[in-house]
């Protein structure tokens, strides 16, 4: 998409319940429009920049070195609040 691109860090892990992705997402753009969840827990580590993290009705603001863990069931979304592309590292468990 526009908005962001992932590179797959487990591609052997495909049909696995861990996988992790190197997630990038461009400047001011949101990682998908509208919320979405799914079974399991996500883990999300800001390697570079600035991100708006929206999990059920609660905003947060994540910057460069810090982290979040929840359970992927409840809606979640992503925003990229600085100029410059946001890195994040991915971690998805599911189920």
């Amino acid at each position: 998409t526009r908005n962001y691109s992932y590179t797959t860090l487990t591609p052997e892990a495909e049909n696995s319940h861990l996988r992790a992705f190197m997630v990038t997402i461009e400047p001011h753009l949101a990682h998908k429009p509208v919320a979405y969840k799914h079974e399991g827990e996500e883990f999300i580590f800001v390697i570079r920049g600035e991100l708006e993290f929206t999990l059920g009705s609660k905003v947060t603001t994540l910057r460069q070195g810090e982290s979040t863990h929840f359970n992927s069931d409840v809606p979640h979304k992503l925003k990229n609040l600085s100029s410059e592309p946001t890195r994040c590292l991915v971690v998805l468990y599911t189920i």
